[in-house]
């Protein structure tokens, strides 16, 4: 895909999102310093403390502008020989080509799409969670708008979705005309034990463990369905209250 622009530099916030990771191919620990196979080091803006993700968001963004509207790095490329002329790799000195900079502040677009951004669709704020960032205007997307309005053509990922579907039914708990603030609302994350039968643990009571052995037990060996088990494990959780 064409596109002139290519990112040099990008200024990270001092202090970071925390959220627990998203899969569980993440490591427990790990810092935003990182080391290659072939030693050297790069950085990243995510890091791992203690199961926790840490990460640093942009508030600047440098770009490279390649001139004439070429695509990125098809004019400001440069080339690295050897003591006998041959061609080893490119250098990255295209970063430092100043006047080729258009310098981005993510935060204050970040502020203009929460204080003003509305979705184009159902009427209703960018809130964390619900964020309205998606667009059906193609690569570019729509028309520039002054800092102090809204962005054209922006929706929510739910209203965004309905546009491409010929008929759907109307839900009054993701529309911001019928509910409000309500839509917008981050939902409530799912406990850890509703999908799966947790494992025994030395801290759980004894009745709990060997209630536990036997259900996985039963499961493994397809005597018991593994949602009737969850089902059977959830009724004496709550009938003998063991956590």
């Amino acid at each position: 895909m064409h596109s002139p622009e290519v990112l040099a530099f990008s200024i990270k916030r001092p202090w970071p999102y925390i959220k627990k990771p998203i899969t569980k191919n993440n490591p427990k620990w790990a810092l935003p310093i990182r080391r290659r196979a072939d030693g050297s080091f790069y950085t990243t803006p995510f890091a791992y403390f203690n199961g926790k993700e840490l990460y640093w968001p942009s508030i600047i963004d440098v770009w490279h502008m390649e001139p004439g509207g070429k695509d990125s790095l098809t004019v400001c490329k440069h080339r690295v020989y050897d003591e006998h002329g041959k061609f080893v790799k490119y250098s990255k000195l295209w970063k430092l080509h100043v006047w080729h900079w258009k310098i981005t502040p993510v935060f204050i677009y970040g502020w203009r799409r929460r204080l003003f951004t509305r979705c184009a669709g159902c009427g209703g704020p960018s809130r964390k969670g619900k964020q309205v960032n998606h667009s059906n205007n193609g690569w570019g997307g729509g028309p520039k708008t002054p800092l102090y309005t809204s962005e054209h053509g922006l929706y929510h990922a739910e209203c965004s979705a309905k546009l491409h579907k010929a008929r759907h039914a109307h839900d009054p708990a993701t529309c911001y005309n019928c509910t409000g603030s309500a839509s917008i609302k981050k939902p409530e994350p799912t406990p850890a034990h509703a999908n799966y039968l947790p494992k025994p643990r030395r801290n759980m009571p004894e009745a709990q463990r060997a209630a536990l052995d036997s259900l996985n037990l039963a499961v493994n060996l397809n005597i018991l369905p593994h949602a009737k088990a969850l089902e059977t494990y959830k009724n004496k959780l709550e009938a003998s209250k063991w956590l």
